[in-house]
């Protein structure tokens, strides 16, 4: 989602989206529970080691916040919040433990109560130490860059940017302001899943600061598989599963890498496992799994990780129930889209059709644009091209609504990218089925580019279905060239010695 969409205008299709920016609003933020996020918990093991030393004389206070921040890194945000109430019903007036919690929050989209999170951290922090109100003031740098308006969001990033170096200038051994500063290099919205070589020596500095630190291997892992440098990614992956062995996404990050380096087997189990943690927590907690963004997420990648190494049946059964899983995080909605892009490739267009008309008409303006741009797509393989135009004039009308309505919204220009990525493939597929020109066909092989250019299990996961797609409509209406061109593509995708 953080690549900026770079793909020339053709005739009758806008491919470029502008630079949307600003404060966050509806529909793309939610609503935590406090019925679930104040739940009280106790302390768990295998979910990594942090300590950051705080202002209180607590030591059950203390040990749960350490467990909060834990549990952040590992962005279960859920159970931050239930980590970070628990500390504060120990000590009311730990500034950190509510800065902490206004950091998981925010992490599930709640920008209302994060504000009053930091509000209320910032009235009890005459008890905490000067260093510690750095922290409670660097992270009211990020809220206030969020929060910015478009013409003042770089400055308000850099302030942020500065905030926290003024952090690590304070105390070099807090390894807490290093990986804030690294994930701060992605923007005030980062949160270490779009790092890169600018992140790296922050988070070498965190590993500097406390050697081993899980959180540092963690988004390590995600700087390198973003850089394509799939070695390294897959050893910092390694350490953080090892370290944090019952954390679901620490085993599903894992998974994330290994395919880079031939090795699926493990791969799936690795997210099987990563299944197993999920549902096994949520019974002993009586909670229902899908509370967590991850859940989906996680089955989404398992079913594709099935598809890829031939076990298809599994592949269906997953997709299918990733699909009748709800997303809380309005943001990754986008992964329902996965069950009608494996029943386009499977060439079920009925199925894929009413898949893709349910997505449409869930309350979220994200679907409504992808739902419609797989129904053009069903209803182009059904053979009903008039039908498939319709759909992709509508798609593009309600990319420009959407691109309107996240103007505002810090994550705006990913959005209207994602949606666009869709509308694409759609006008790709179209093209090929009504004899293209030599411009088409270059706006085919640039669609297939990007789709192939993203280096994260993330972005070649659901590319390989969508450039199988293209693949076959090409080798079908006679497009030798570009067919080869497409099998090229998907040769240089990680491919079981096995798969079918």
């Amino acid at each position: 989602m953080g690549r900026a969409l770079h793909l020339l205008a053709t005739t009758g299709v806008a491919l470029l989206v502008a630079s949307a920016s600003g404060a966050h609003g509806d529909p793309f933020s939610a609503k935590s529970d406090p019925a679930i996020t104040e739940k009280a918990t106790t302390l768990q093991d295998g979910i990594g080691r942090v300590h950051q030393t705080v202002s209180t004389p607590s030591e059950e206070a203390q040990a749960f916040y350490d467990q909060g921040l834990a549990h952040l890194h590992s962005y279960r945000w859920v159970e931050a919040a239930r980590s970070f109430h628990q500390s504060l019903r120990h000590d009311p007036k730990l500034a950190m433990a509510k800065i902490g919690l206004a950091r998981a929050l925010e992490g599930m989209k709640d920008e209302e109560a994060a504000d009053a999170a930091l509000a209320e951290a910032r009235e009890v922090s005459e008890g905490a130490s000067a260093h510690e109100r750095l922290h409670v003031e660097a992270y009211a740098a990020k809220r206030r860059a969020l929060a910015a308006p478009p013409d003042e969001r770089a400055a308000a990033a850099e302030a942020h940017r500065r905030a926290l170096d003024a952090l690590i200038a304070s105390d070099e051994s807090d390894a807490e302001a290093w990986l804030l500063r690294g994930n701060a290099s992605e923007g005030p919205w980062g949160r270490g899943q779009g790092g890169d070589e600018a992140s790296i020596p922050f988070y070498e500095g965190a590993l500097r600061a406390v050697p081993g630190h899980f959180a540092a291997h963690h988004y390590l892992a995600h700087s390198y598989e973003n850089l394509d440098r799939a070695d390294e990614a897959v050893r910092h992956a390694e350490t953080y599963a090892t370290s944090c062995p019952n954390v679901p996404h620490a085993r599903h990050m894992y998974a994330h890498t290994l395919p880079r380096v031939g090795r699926w087997p493990d791969a799936v189990r690795e997210l099987e496992a990563a299944n197993r943690l999920e549902e096994e927590f949520a019974a002993r907690e009586g909670l229902d799994p899908s509370h967590d963004w991850h859940r989906v997420h996680n089955l989404t990648v398992l079913g594709l990780a099935y598809l890829r190494v031939g076990r298809d049946d599994d592949a269906e059964r997953t997709l299918e129930r990733a699909f009748a899983t709800p997303i809380p995080d309005p943001l990754v909605q986008s992964w329902h889209s996965t069950w009608p892009e494996f029943l386009l490739l499977q060439e079920r267009p009925a199925e894929a059709l009413n898949a893709a008309r349910t997505l449409a008409g869930r309350p979220s303006p994200l679907l409504e644009v992808i739902g419609a741009a797989l129904e053009g797509e069903a209803l182009l393989d059904q053979g009903k091209l008039p039908e498939a135009a319709a759909a992709s004039a509508a798609t593009r009308k309600r990319i420009q609504r959407l691109q309107t309505e996240t103007a505002s919204h810090p994550h705006g220009e990913a959005i209207v990218w994602v949606a666009t990525e869709y509308a694409n493939v759609l006008d790709a597929r179209r093209a090929l089925h009504a004899d293209p020109d030599a411009q088409w066909l270059g706006f085919v092989g640039q669609v297939a580019d990007q789709i192939a250019a993203d280096p994260t299990f993330d972005g070649w996961g659901v590319g390989w279905l969508r450039l199988r797609r293209l693949a076959r409509d090409a080798q079908r209406t006679g497009h030798d060239d570009l067919a080869r061109r497409l099998q090229k593509h998907l040769g240089h995708l990680p491919e079981p010695a096995d798969a079918k």
